[in-house]
């Protein structure tokens, strides 16, 4: 290392292809390396138990979603999202994601014949992913999109417009905070981020924003921020894509 520092300033923990290759060699599907009794550490899943059951998080009706804006499969009236109450951060298809698997389900309320009462409590769990029951109260408010997704000149007015009245663009016209069905998403930690459809290429939109908070179902994702569902608007058998901010 003394010798890299030397020939490279600023570069020495670079390493080529050929360095990379051995590394890869000696860790042989090492998850790390116990630098102090230099063993391989390799992770497996625990499968000896019946599995962590998903946690119910929202449930919305057909009639409760602004217009005509989503697709619903034939013959179905009910969206669920669940989720495991654990952080993930191997899910397929999920790049760079970090928090609850999520999982979607469209179903038919009429043919819901018997409702759980007691369901299953899941044996594993981060306690900010476990929302207290609540009932929503649905509002219908306009969401414009972040600054990002405009032209600069659409983007320019937009902003002297909220100005002259006294309110932020951000926040307070776009990307509104809260639990939200539609609208667009905030890119206050990054950079915009394009979101496609891995099927078909397509822009994807924003299905559900479920933001923390300290009241009603009480629950926090990544750092007190926002977990989003992005769908792909051409066919929602396409998978969904997940991302915090």
């Amino acid at each position: 290392m003394r010798a890299r520092r030397r020939e490279h300033p600023g570069r020495a923990y670079e390493v080529t292809s050929e360095e990379a290759e051995t590394q890869r060699r000696i860790m042989d599907g090492a998850g790390a390396l116990d630098l102090i009794t230099w063993e391989k550490v390799r992770m497996a899943p625990d499968a000896s138990g019946p599995g962590v059951a998903m946690v119910p998080v929202v449930q919305l009706y057909a009639r409760d979603l602004p217009g005509d804006d989503w697709h619903w499969p034939a013959g179905t009236d009910v969206l669920q999202m669940l989720w495991c109450p654990n952080d993930h951060d191997d899910l397929p298809g999920q790049s760079g994601y970090y928090g609850p698997a999520v999982e979607l389900r469209h179903r038919t309320a009429a043919e819901v014949t018997e409702v759980l009462l007691d369901p299953p409590h899941p044996d594993r769990t981060d306690d900010s992913y476990l929302p207290q029951p609540c009932v929503l109260g649905p509002v219908r408010v306009a969401d414009l999109p972040d600054r990002d997704e405009l032209p600069e000149e659409l983007a320019e007015f937009g902003e002297d417009w909220a100005e002259e009245r006294g309110v932020e663009y951000h926040r307070n016209l776009a990307c509104r905070e809260g639990w939200k069905v539609g609208g667009w998403p905030s890119w206050h930690l990054t950079d915009l981020v394009p979101v496609d459809c891995t099927s078909c290429g397509s822009t994807m939109r924003v299905l559900l924003t479920v933001d923390s908070c300290n009241d009603g179902p009480a629950i926090s994702v990544g750092r007190f921020g926002e977990l989003r569902v992005f769908v792909c608007p051409t066919d929602l058998a396409h998978p969904f894509q997940l991302n915090i901010q």
